[in-house]
């Protein structure tokens, strides 16, 4: 069993020693046309879950 950084285990089908985005500057690789940081998602895999969104309003 392999762990990843955060100690949990890895998933299979993930290439650990993957090459690397030349432009990730800290976990970053600068940013979009509207200005927002774009992550590097081998560096910060957790930015890759998309957000969830409950609306449960009545219309």
């Amino acid at each position: 069993m392999t762990l990843d950084r955060y100690g949990e285990e890895a998933e299979a089908g993930r290439v650990l020693n993957a090459p690397h985005d030349p432009r990730c500057r800290s976990g970053w690789l600068g940013e979009d046309l509207d200005g927002r940081p774009v992550p590097c998602l081998q560096c910060r895999p957790h930015l890759a879950r998309t957000a969830d969104v409950n609306d449960c309003s009545k219309r």
